[in-house]
């Protein structure tokens, strides 16, 4: 298993409230985790205003879930992200950096991070140029002279750097000089080849382990979900393509979730099982293991048939593809020829989606919950092709029914919400349809 297995905190989007995070440790400890990487990137006083001190209050919000991360055996992470706006060369920025960690200390944490993530690739301040021959050079002064302040404190100090170049091989002169320059014992994020990926080789691993041996804890972006072209997607998919391998080569995995802490639960528990053992791993055994672990009141089916309907599943990818061509073949031989075959595939798809979407809304269980906005879309949806389907078999379609379903159409056309019903089958299956109704009730209609 990986010494390290957790979360990483690290998303664009809505700072999650510490309650959230206290329910997202405690769920994730029932699968393994050990460690909480908090590093939320719009939470002002860990990026923007990272020199601004918490508050007494604030601070002790902290306690409270630095406590409960200990209760359940796991270290809790605080981490700063100065890169915006330092300036390398001053000390007094160094004495900032570690008067704001001194105030976690005081509360509980022992393991600290400077993340110099998503910032210039260059120096840009001239007493930064004049002192330092790179920003590298800059970066690995910084954190040496953080973690020998911290250490004064806390004699068993885990420290963490994500570095700015934080994908690739890292076979590049700024990883050969920070690996050179940064303390020998600070761990480093490395995401993988990309940012996101499909896969993390036991190859590629060995290779970035080169330049920190067994130094290395992978920020894995999965199931995060804040890039603008995935930012309303949704992943509840188990993990998948990560090498058995990996533990022999880095030190630690931990994952990024969605915005929506509720709906990151599955893929997040999954990845903790992967961790916690990666040769026996299996994707499918995590799927069942991971709602009956959590309680969810949710019957399995009920779940895939709505989570089926977005772009990234729980279900098996080529499985989805194939039912999502099927339903829009269906849907489009419906609307020219009222084809009989085609009609009766629609009315299972559409009998199953409504089951499914109704039971969720009736459960009080939180994952539900977190599903309830999709299920009351998909049966605002369903609703306009159950009338399409009764004006295909001859039921009268009112220019004001037309004027609603388009109205419907563009609604999720534009939605700009947490689920992208624009990429559902369903919205497919209806936009097919919504042409034909348009032409037929135009012609029929009545001045």
């Amino acid at each position: 298993m990986f010494e390290i297995r957790g979360i990483v905190e690290g998303f664009y989007g809505p700072v999650w409230s510490h309650e959230d995070r206290r329910e997202m440790i405690a769920t994730a400890a029932k699968f393994g985790a050990n460690t909480y990487v908090y590093g939320p990137k719009m939470e002002t006083k860990h990026r923007d205003s990272w020199r601004e001190p918490y508050t007494a209050e604030e601070l002790a919000e902290f306690e409270r879930t630095v406590t409960l991360c200990r209760e359940r055996g796991g270290d809790f992470v605080y981490t700063l992200s100065p890169g915006l706006d330092i300036e390398y060369s001053k000390p007094s920025e160094i004495d900032l950096i570690c008067e704001k960690f001194d105030a976690f200390v005081d509360v509980g944490v022992r393991n600290f991070a400077l993340l110099f993530d998503d910032i210039s690739a260059q120096l840009s301040l001239t007493g930064d140029k004049d002192k330092f021959v790179s920003l590298a050079a800059a970066q690995a002064e910084v954190a040496n002279a953080v973690i020998a302040r911290v250490e004064s404190r806390v004699s068993d100090l885990v420290f963490y750097v994500c570095p700015t170049e934080y994908t690739g091989d890292f076979n590049t002169p700024y990883a050969d000089e920070l690996s050179g320059k940064l303390h020998p014992e600070a761990l480093v994020f490395w995401t993988g080849t990309n940012v996101f990926n499909l896969t993390i080789t036991e190859a590629e691993a060995t290779e970035v382990a080169q330049r920190f041996p067994h130094r290395i804890v992978i920020w894995d972006n999965y199931p995060v979900n804040d890039f603008p072209s995935r930012g309303r997607d949704v992943y509840l998919a188990p993990l998948k393509g990560r090498d058995p391998n990996l533990p022999e080569h880095v030190r630690g995995i931990t994952f990024n979730p969605m915005m929506n802490r509720g709906l990151s639960v599955p893929a997040i528990c999954s990845g903790l099982l992967y961790a916690s053992s990666p040769r026996k791993y299996s994707p499918a055994e995590a799927r069942a293991k991971i709602l009956e672990t959590i309680g969810s009141s949710v019957d399995l089916c009920d779940f895939e048939a709505v989570a089926r309907e977005f772009t990234k599943i729980w279900a098996e990818p080529e499985n989805a593809c194939d039912n999502h061509l099927q339903i829009l073949d269906a849907s489009e031989k419906f609307a020219a020829d009222k084809d009989a075959e085609s009609e009766s595939r629609l009315l299972g798809y559409f009998e199953t989606l409504e089951g499914a979407a109704g039971r969720i809304l009736e459960s009080e269980d939180e994952l539900a919950k977190s599903l309830r906005p999709a299920a009351s879309s998909i049966l605002e949806l369903l609703g306009a092709c159950t009338k399409l389907r009764a004006f295909v078999r001859g039921a009268k379609l009112e220019p004001a029914d037309v004027a609603d379903l388009k109205k419907l159409r563009a609604k999720y056309r534009k939605e700009e919400s947490e689920f992208e019903m624009r990429n559902t089958t369903l919205f497919h299956a209806l936009a097919a349809i919504v042409p034909t109704a348009e032409t037929i009730a135009i012609e029929k209609s009545v001045p």
